[in-house]
C-alpha cells in the first residue's frame, strides 16, 4: 500500500513539473541579481538555475489556482482568512485525537490550507472552517507557503498523526506531498530559505531564524526514525529524507561563522552563496546570533554517531557560550523601564545578537541603525523584541549529557596542525630542559625502553629495561638510576636479572614515603619467542633505595597473586586510592585495577569494565593511564590497537571500581603509550605524540584546566634536528621518543621516555609555566 500510494503522488508531481511547464514565462528572482550567483561556475550555476525554474513554477501553480477561483467568483483580489497566532488549536494534540470529530474536522481544515505547492502558511487560523474559494492560502502575502514559525513542518507532523488515527488516504499524500515540497525546497548546497517558492528578499536567505531549518532537520530526522506517527512513509521517501539531513547537516557545518580560524556560533540568517551572516529586517543586524545557535546545538547534537567535523562544530560553539555568558541580570520586557536589570540568582543570560570580530552585544532598530547599549534603542523596540535570551542555558545542559556520551574529553580543534610533523605548529614549553640519564656506547647495551620515574627520600628515581641489541631478547634485564637534583645520575645497576625462562621488564614504582617500592613484570616464555601466556607481577621493596628485598608476588584482594602484567603508571587519586592497569594473560587484555593499600603491593581489585570488541587474544585498549576531571570523574585514556590513531578513553565514577565501555575520542595517537595525569592546581593533563600515523615525534604535553576541554598544548621535543639519528641496528628500534612516563617532583613536571629505544633521557618543565 505504502509503495503504490507514493508512486501515484510521484506521477501526479512529475507531470506538473514537465518541460514545457519549466519552460513558461517567468518572473526574474532575485537569487538571480545577486553578485555572489553570477561568478559562480558555469556547471554549478547550471544547477542553481534548474533551482529556481522549479521554484517558478511552483509558485506560477499557486497563482494559477488563486487566479481561477477569483475568475469564479468574480473577483480581482483573494480574501484574507482569520488570523492565529498558532493556528488556532492544539497542535500537539495525541494522535488518537484525530480519530474524534473534533480531530477530523481540524485535519480536514488544514488539508484544505495546503497550498498547489505542497506547503502551509503561518498565523493562519486553521481551526475555524475550511478555506474559501478565492481566498489566500495564509494571511500574510510574503509568507506563502513558508518555513517560519513552524509553518509546512507542523502541518505535516498533525496530518501524519491524522492519517496514522483514520487512515484516510488525503491526509497521508498531503504529507508525501509536503515532504517532497521540503525536499525541493533545499539549495544545490543542502540550506534552506526561509519560503518556497522563493520570494526574493532577506526571505530567500539561509534561515535559521525562529528555527526555520532545524525545524525542517527534527522533522526528517523523525520520518527517517520510521517510528509513529510516519510509519507509512516508503522507503525511498525515507532513504530521500536520510540524504537532505546529510546534506543540511553540510549545510550547517559551512555557515558556522568563523573568525580568525576559530569557529564559533550562527547568523539568524545567512547568505546562500558566501554563507556570510546577513542582515533582515532592519533592527535585525548580521551578527552572531545565540537563540537560533541553541536551537542549531541541539539538533547537532541529536544526530546518531556524529563526525568529527560535527563534534568539532559542537565544541567550538560551546566554547563561544561559556565565554560570553553574562550572569547576574535578567531581561525584562514589559513596562517602562524595559531593560536588562541586575538580579543575581538570575539563570545566565546571552545577548541574541553579538558583533562579529568582538562578540560584543548589539542591538537595532528601525532606523537600521546599529547600538552597543540597549538602552539607546527606541523604547518600542526594546520591549517589542528579545534582546536577550537564557535559552542557550538548554543547549548548555544538554551539552554536558553529550559530551559524556560521545567522549569524557575532547581536543580544541586544528590545536595540532598536521601540514607540519616535525612540530605540529606548537611551541617549546618555556624553560623547558631535556636531560640524559643514560646514553649507550658501543661496549654497553644499546636496546634500552620503558623508563618511568619516582621521588623517593631526595632522590629521583628512573628504572628502565636493557638488551644488547633487540626488544624482548632473552638478555632483557631491568636497570634503575638515581638523581639528586634530575641532571646528574649515576651509573645505572641491576635492579631484576635476565631469565632463562622469559624475560623480566620494568613495570614501575610507588612508595608510601618510607618504602620504595619497584615493580617488575615477568613474562613465561612458553615456548621460543612466545611471552603471550601466563605473566605476572613481582615486587621489590627498599628503604634506602640501595638495597633491595627478594621479590615476591604482587597479591590482589583475596591475598592471591595479580594474573596479568602491570602498567608503568600507578598514581594515586586525593584521598590515596591507587589505580592502575593490568594486562591480563593470555594474550593481553586490559583491566584497570585499584587497591587502597597505601605501599601498593596487595589488595589489587579488578574494576568492572567492558573491552570493546577486537579480533585476536589482544584487547582494542592498551597501555592506558589516567588523570580525574573537576568533578572527580576518573578518565582512562588506551592506546587504540585497531589503529584508529585516536585514544580510546573510558570513566569512573565511583573511584575505579566501575568504568563505562571505552569510547574512540578526537585525540591524535600514534598508537603509542602515553601519560596522563593531574598538576598540583588540579589541572590535567597528557604527555603523548599526538599524530595520525605510527610516528613518534614530537612529544607533547597537552593541558586541561577541567579535564573536559584540552586547549593548550606545547612541545617537549620535536622532529627534525631535533631527533637524533639511530645509531644502532635492533629489532623493533624506530625513530622517535617512545613510551613516555611523568611525575611532579621539585616544582617540575618530569617526562622520561626512550629516544629511538636508545637513549634514556627526561624533558622537565617548571610548573609555574604550565599553570593556567
Amino acid at each position: 500500500m505504502k509503495k503504490n500510494l507514493y508512486s501515484l503522488f510521484v506521477l501526479a508531481f512529475c507531470l506538473s513539473i514537465s518541460t514545457n511547464c519549466l519552460a513558461q514565462e517567468r518572473e526574474l528572482n532575485k537569487l538571480q541579481t545577486r553578485p555572489q550567483f553570477k561568478t559562480l561556475p558555469k556547471q554549478e550555476k547550471a544547477v542553481w538555475e534548474d533551482y529556481i525554474k522549479r521554484s517558478e513554477h511552483l509558485a506560477a501553480i499557486d497563482k494559477k489556482l488563486i487566479s481561477a477561483e477569483l475568475k469564479k467568483i468574480g473577483s480581482n483580489k483573494p480574501s484574507i482568512p482569520p488570523d492565529a497566532r498558532e493556528y488556532g488549536f492544539d497542535y500537539e494534540q495525541p494522535t488518537e485525537w484525530y480519530a474524534t470529530d473534533a480531530g477530523r474536522r481540524v485535519a480536514d481544515i488544514v488539508l484544505s490550507f495546503q497550498t498547489p505547492s505542497g506547503g502551509w502558511s503561518k498565523r493562519t487560523d486553521m481551526s475555524q472552517r475550511p478555506r474559501k474559494i478565492g481566498e489566500a492560502f495564509g494571511v500574510e502575502e510574503q509568507y506563502i507557503p513558508t518555513f517560519d514559525n513552524r509553518a509546512t513542518t507542523t502541518q505535516i507532523r498533525v496530518l501524519a498523526k491524522a492519517f496514522q488515527a483514520t487512515n484516510k488516504k488525503d491526509y497521508a499524500n498531503a504529507v508525501l506531498k509536503g515532504l517532497q515540497l521540503i525536499f525541493q525546497a533545499q539549495y544545490p548546497n543542502g540550506c534552506w530559505p526561509q519560503n518556497y517558492p522563493l520570494v526574493g528578499g532577506y526571505h530567500d536567505l539561509v534561515t535559521y531564524n525562529d528555527n526555520a531549518m532545524t525545524h525542517i532537520l527534527l522533522l526528517l530526522q523523525d520520518v527517517v526514525s520510521g517510528e509513529k506517527p510516519f510509519q507509512f512513509i516508503p522507503n525511498d521517501v525515507i532513504e530521500a529524507a536520510a540524504v537532505s539531513i546529510r546534506r543540511g547537516v553540510e549545510c550547517i557545518l559551512k555557515t558556522q561563522i568563523e573568525v580568525k580560524g576559530e569557529k564559533l556560533i550562527w547568523g539568524a540568517q545567512h547568505n546562500m552563496f558566501s554563507f556570510e551572516s546577513e542582515p533582515a529586517r532592519k533592527f535585525e543586524p548580521a551578527s552572531l546570533s545565540s537563540q537560533e545557535s541553541n536551537f542549531i546545538l541541539l539538533f547537532l547534537m541529536s544526530l546518531p554517531n556524529p563526525d568529527d567535523a560535527v563534534i568539532a562544530s559542537i565544541e567550538s560553539a560551546i566554547a563561544w557560550f561559556k565565554k560570553n555568558q553574562i550572569d547576574g541580570y535578567v531581561w525584562i520586557r514589559t513596562g517602562k523601564n524595559a531593560g536588562l536589570k541586575k538580579d543575581l540568582a538570575a539563570p545566565p543570560l546571552w545577548s541574541r545578537f553579538c558583533e562579529i570580530g568582538t562578540d560584543k552585544p548589539i542591538f537595532g532598530d528601525r532606523d537600521g541603525v546599529v547600538y552597543y547599549d540597549v538602552n539607546k534603542i527606541s523604547e518600542e523596540r526594546r520591549r517589542g523584541y528579545g534582546w536577550y535570551t537564557a535559552l542557550p542555558e538548554e543547549a548548555m545542559n544538554r551539552y554536558a549529557e553529550w559530551r559524556k556520551a560521545m567522549a569524557p574529553f575532547y581536543v580544541k580543534q586544528n590545536l595540532y596542525d598536521h601540514t607540519k610533523p616535525e612540530t605540529l605548529g606548537l611551541s617549546f614549553a618555556k624553560n623547558a630542559e631535556t636531560i640524559t640519564i643514560f646514553r649507550p656506547e658501543e661496549d654497553s647495551d644499546k636496546y634500552n625502553h620503558n623508563v618511568v620515574l619516582f621521588p623517593f627520600k631526595g632522590f629521583l628515581y628512573a628504572q628502565w629495561q636493557s638488551s644488547s641489541r633487540d626488544e624482548d631478547a632473552a638478555d632483557t634485564w631491568v636497570a634503575y638510576s638515581r638523581s639528586r637534583d634530575g641532571k646528574n645520575w649515576s651509573k645505572p645497576v641491576m635492579l631484576a636479572s635476565s631469565w632463562q625462562g622469559g624475560i623480566r621488564t620494568a613495570g614501575g614504582w610507588w612508595s608510601d614515603d618510607k618504602t620504595l617500592v619497584s615493580y617488575i613484570n615477568v613474562w613465561p616464555q612458553q615456548t621460543p619467542g612466545d611471552l603471550s601466556g601466563g605473566g605476572y607481577v613481582e615486587y621489590l621493596t627498599s628503604v634506602d633505595g640501595i638495597d633491595w628485598s627478594e621479590p615476591k608476588a604482587l597479591l590482589n584482594h583475596a591475598g592471591k597473586p595479580v594474573k596479568g602484567i602491570f602498567e608503568q603508571d600507578p598514581h594515586a587519586l586525593p584521598d590515596g586510592r591507587i589505580i592502575n592497569a593490568v594486562h591480563e594473560q593470555p594474550g593481553l587484555v586490559v583491566s584497570p585495577y585499584y587497591t587502597d593499600d597505601t605501599k601498593g603491593i596487595s589488595g589489587w581489585t579488578k574494576g568492572r569494565m567492558s573491552n570493546l570488541p577486537f579480533s585476536g587474544t589482544v584487547s582494542r585498549e592498551l597501555e592506558p593511564s589516567w588523570f580525574y576531571q573537576a568533578d572527580g570523574a576518573v578518565v582512562m585514556v588506551f592506546r587504540d590497537q585497531a589503529s584508529s590513531f585516536r585514544k580510546l578513553a573510558s570513566v569512573s565514577t565511583d573511584r575505579g571500581e566501575t568504568w563505562s565501555k571505552p569510547v574512540l575520542t578526537n585525540m591524535p595517537d600514534s598508537r603509542s603509550k602515553q601519560s596522563a595525569g593531574n598538576l598540583p592546581n588540579g589541572s590535567a593533563f597528557q604527555v603523548a605524540n599526538p599524530r595520525d600515523n605510527k610516528a613518534r615525534f614530537p612529544l607533547v604535553i597537552t593541558l586541561s584546566k577541567d579535564g573536559e576541554l584540552f586547549d593548550k598544548a606545547y612541545l617537549l621535543r620535536s622532529g627534525g634536528s631535533d631527533l637524533q639519528p639511530l645509531r644502532f641496528e635492533g629489532r623493533y628500534k624506530r625513530a622517535g621518543y617512545s613510551y613516555p612516563k611523568s611525575v611532579i617532583w621539585n616544582d617540575y613536571l618530569y617526562v622520561s621516555y626512550a629516544t629511538n629505544k636508545e637513549d634514556i633521557e627526561l624533558t622537565r618543565i617548571p610548573l609555574k609555566y604550565l599553570s593556567y
